[in-house]
């Protein structure tokens, strides 16, 4: 079932109006009688009982469908729950000095009026908190058939160059997460993971160049956050789409869910392939009438799969295990033809270089967590989970020179490089919304990564007289242990949004960098262990 959404700001009008008073607090969770699942932006708003006009006090259901009236004052209301494609439902409510707990409401479909709504509204495409920006990917229609990479792009203040390199408000220096998790991502593989990531599968992108003290300080420019889609309807239903373009980018996708009784249960697929044609036109001149000019063409493709599969198992409504499960596949493979002319002494007049890359990704992640609600806004987080990511990457280049007395050489180079990186990842996240304008989280936070990754070059005037550059082989193995213990404080009062907080962060780093025919034994570990400490404090 599709349900229209209130505008946003109508939303904001009336939390803004429910904080103008203060007495006391109204509370509840609104579900769909017919599905049984939460309903989200509800509206709730207090009735005069005498004259049945509504009052601007109220509020919108959160997507758990809970929500919260604050410091409403003292005396005698009707409570209308409204939403639609739903009945609208009333209830008259005293209000003291102490919480009113509405406890669960349930909304019955209008049957009528949803046959005759063809119309839907959307969420806002950018939503702003004190800690970071949300931008919605399902009301963003340029999302279609695109990837993650493509998404981010079209991002304000994010940054993605031609070769898939990520920087925010012009720094490189950038975390990228999926679902709060590193999942072994780093500048080397990112950019060619994200291209595998359908952008059907993205929830949304949070965008935090102020983080608090819960999270990593590692990036200095701020960390983007991708989180995928939930669906936690009941019953049985899933999706399928394709779409392919005139340059023969093609897309496929399939969901299914099955969530029934104390289980919820998702699986998707998607396939991918892309064709990326480009050029590039360079024109140099200097002094005494010299130049330098370059034409090239290039031509990149690149075939990729996704998978994802989970369960969450809920014994009772205050406590869920879930477990879930990430495989990306991708084969990648291009040419790249330029041409350079130039009269600059004492260097070739013509170069004509060719270039062929291929290669592969193989990655996963498991991911196993226990959450535990105390109560409303009171819950303790904890999960771990293991990443691999690996694939070999071949370069091939040969060089045609002609100089100005006419001879020519040709130079064939090769690079290989295998990517092997594994980490674990542990999280304990303790969240508790003591009085209606603070909030505390605490917790702790460990990532512990392992990366292998030799690559060996070759030379040689012929493809078939390539020789091992031994002189430039290296194998970098490079090993973090990092544990975090943070401590945060957060909520608004009035006008004003705070953040206050500590982290403090025990690093281990052990690092080899081996030669050609060298072991472990014949070079020396470096060796450092550190501890940082970080103080936060924002307010706006």
């Amino acid at each position: 079932m599709i349900r229209p959404r209130l505008p946003f700001a109508f939303a904001t009008a009336l939390m803004i109006a429910a904080n103008a008073y203060a007495d006391g607090n109204i509370r509840g969770t609104v579900f769909s009688k017919n599905s049984t699942e939460p309903l989200d932006f509800v509206s709730v708003q207090l009735v005069n009982p005498t004259t049945g006009v509504p009052m601007q006090i109220g509020t919108m259901t959160d997507e758990n469908g809970t929500f919260v009236i604050e410091r409403a004052p003292a005396g005698t209301y009707i409570i209308r729950f409204s939403n639609i494609g739903s009945i609208t439902q009333e209830r008259e409510i005293r209000i003291g000095d102490s919480e009113v707990n509405i406890g669960r409401i349930e909304l019955a479909d209008d049957a009528k009026l949803l046959q005759e709504v063809v119309v839907t509204g959307q969420r806002s495409q950018m939503s702003v908190n004190s800690e970071h920006r949300v931008f919605n990917v399902s009301s963003n229609i340029a999302s279609t058939g695109a990837s993650a990479d493509e998404l981010l792009a079209a991002v304000p203040s994010v940054d993605v160059n031609s070769d898939g390199e990520i920087s925010l408000r012009g720094n490189s220096d950038v975390l990228v997460w999926i679902n709060g998790k590193e999942m072994g991502m780093n500048a080397d593989n990112r950019a060619q993971l994200l291209r595998q990531i359908p952008a059907e599968t993205i929830e949304s992108i949070e965008v935090m160049t102020n983080p608090s003290s819960k999270h990593s300080t590692e990036g200095t420019a701020g960390i983007i956050n991708i989180r995928l889609k939930e669906d936690h309807r009941h019953g049985y239903f899933g999706s399928a789409e394709a779409d392919i373009d005139t340059r023969g980018n093609a897309n496929v996708n399939f969901n299914i869910n099955y969530n029934e009784g104390k289980f919820e249960t998702f699986a998707g697929l998607g396939l991918k392939s892309h064709h990326n044609p480009g050029g590039v036109t360079s024109r140099r001149s200097y002094n005494e009438g010299y130049f330098l000019n370059s034409d090239g063409d290039n031509k990149k493709h690149e075939n990729s799969a996704f998978l994802r599969l989970g369960t969450n198992f809920k014994p009772d409504e205050n406590n869920t295990l879930y477990l879930s499960a990430i495989g990306t596949f991708g084969h990648k493979w291009g040419h790249t033809a330029t041409t350079h002319l130039s009269n600059l002494p004492g260097q070739w007049t013509s170069n004509i270089n060719n270039a062929r890359e291929s290669g592969d990704t193989r990655g996963a992640n498991v991911m196993l967590g226990y959450r535990h609600l105390f109560g409303h806004d009171h819950h303790i987080d904890m999960n771990v989970s293991y990443n691999i990511w690996q694939g070999p990457n071949d370069n091939r280049f040969r060089e045609d020179e002609t100089w100005a007395d006419g001879s020519e050489e040709t130079i064939w180079q090769s690079q290989h490089q295998d990517v092997k990186i594994s980490n674990w990842e542990a999280a304990l996240d303790y969240s508790y919304k003591f009085l209606p304008w603070l909030r505390l989280e605490t917790g702790y936070k460990g990532n512990y990564n392992h990366e292998n990754s030799p690559a060996s070059y070759a030379a040689g005037s012929s493809a078939e007289n390539l020789q091992p550059l031994d002189n430039l082989y290296n194998r970098f193995k490079y090993d973090t242990d990092i544990s975090a213990l943070y401590l945060n404080f957060s909520g608004h009062y009035e006008q004003l949004t705070f953040s206050a907080g500590l982290r403090g962060e025990i690093w281990q780093i052990r690092t080899r960098s081996l030669g050609y025919g060298q072991t472990d034994n014949d070079v020396p570990e470096f060796k450092k262990n550190d501890f940082a400490s970080l103080a936060s404090f924002k307010i706006c």
